[in-house]
């Protein structure tokens, strides 16, 4: 922090002990106390330590100085090197490869990613420098712990690396999901959640940044997705990405350290959604052997993204009431197609309602009701237009019909290799999930 010295703060306040309002503060110096990381001194000429949360707030304003020196950033950049960094690179560029190739970035694009130290971030810039300004997508970082989050807005600046828990005085996200009071939320709270139970607005995450995303890239060490429990996996992957109607490129990281049988059961932690098809696994003697990684592309053939007519939809309310409702259109994005009865299960963006069930629906509607995305802007793809009907609606049977198959040849194998056939492998079967 020393390079940050006389850098000038607006601070809420509840950060000083008396006054009301916003007041202005200056740093100072650099301090290592228990968790505080700067002194300042404020409008009234008092002194104030400050933590690395107080300062990655959302309702703190820092005019932090950049650029950093060349010192700093040699130190910066010192870390990008070994194997673990070179996997990660090479898993980034593709990732990045894999976006260009399926669409035409545009600055009001975003890409949400994980990004312990930056190292995701340097790979996207290396893979976008060849464009200009108007054709490279906005990366916005998000970082559960604050002292990390602290760090990287130094280098990059406050916009671009959200702090999960920056709605610290509104306790936005804390303890959710299971987790322990004073923890902020993951990424996947933020994503899936426009207000609390509480009734305080998600202003980390809007519906128009969901809108605009049309990359994903999340790394989970330890986190939620990917625990033991695959139906929650699969309920919490599926709700996160519904958020997402304009989603192009997924790429999904998990450590080997939590996850028994990772390298062979993948999709059970993170199995490939609706609409999607892996392009790459890394897995390889020259990547990362902590972790498994896979990235994942839009099938632009399988319709995704819909706008539905109101007079499709069965209303739970007086009829005189429904007028309204009935002659609108509602955008909902596929989840899943139910296994038995190939029944759409979707979310509705406008009124964030979940889990929303269409059935008996022919082929020819749900493709009539397709909002153009962006993997369909792409000039390359005339093809697009010339698959037929008929031809789609194969594909999109066949994706499920594929998926059910595949988790029957898994059960198979675990049977002959466990001599007898286990109540999960039963579980399994009889659901038909992965």
């Amino acid at each position: 922090m020393e390079e940050q010295i006389g850098a000038v703060l607006r601070l809420p306040e509840d950060l000083r002990s008396t006054g009301t309002g916003t007041f202005d503060a200056r740093v100072l110096c650099s301090v290592c106390e228990k968790e505080s990381v700067v002194c300042v001194v404020d409008d009234r000429g008092e002194f104030l330590t400050l933590t690395a949360t107080d300062l990655v707030r959302d309702d703190v304003i820092a005019n932090w100085q950049h650029p950093l020196s060349e010192t700093m950033l040699a130190k910066h950049n010192s870390a990008f090197t070994g194997k673990d960094h070179d996997g990660a690179a090479r898993r980034a560029d593709l990732f990045v490869k894999t976006l260009r190739d399926n669409i035409v970035t545009m600055s009001d694009q975003n890409i949400f990613t994980l990004d312990g130290i930056g190292a995701n971030r340097e790979a996207f810039a290396r893979g976008f420098a060849d464009l200009p300004e108007d054709q490279i997508p906005e990366v916005k970082t998000f970082e559960i712990d604050p002292a990390v989050a602290l760090s990287q807005q130094l280098v990059y600046g406050k916009t671009k690396v959200i702090y999960t828990g920056a709605l610290t005085r509104e306790q936005f996200g804390y303890g959710c999901d299971g987790a322990l009071p004073n923890s902020p939320p993951g990424i996947e709270y933020l994503i899936t959640t426009r207000k609390n139970t509480r009734g305080v607005i998600n202003t980390l995450v809007t519906n128009e940044d969901c809108h605009a995303v049309v990359a994903l890239n999340l790394d989970f060490c330890g986190g939620i997705l990917g625990g033991l429990d695959f139906d929650d996996t699969k309920r919490v992957l599926l709700n996160l990405l519904a958020r997402l109607p304009r989603l192009a490129v997924l790429c999904l990281t998990f450590s080997k350290r939590q996850r028994p049988g990772l390298k062979i059961d993948f999709s059970k932690y993170g199995p490939t959604p609706y609409g999607f098809d892996i392009v790459h696994t890394f897995d390889g003697p020259a990547d990362n052997k902590g972790v498994v990684s896979r990235i994942y592309q839009r099938i632009s053939s399988l319709p995704r993204f819909l706008e539905i007519p109101g007079s499709m939809w069965h209303w739970n309310m007086a009829k005189d009431k429904t007028a309204g409702p009935r002659l609108d259109s509602w955008r909902c994005v596929i989840k899943s197609i139910e296994p038995t009865t190939c029944a759409y299960i979707m979310y509705c963006i406008d009124d964030d309602a979940d889990n929303q069930v269409l059935a008996n629906v022919d082929t020819g509607s749900v493709l009539a009701w397709e909002i153009p995305e962006e993997c369909e802007k792409r000039a390359l793809a005339p093809e697009h237009d010339k698959i037929r009907l008929n031809e789609r609606m194969k594909q999109i049977v066949a994706a499920v019909h594929a998926d059910l198959y595949a988790q029957g040849i898994l059960i198979e194998e675990r049977i002959r290799r466990r001599g007898s056939p286990s109540s999960e492998a039963s579980l399994h079967c009889t659901n038909g999930r992965s």
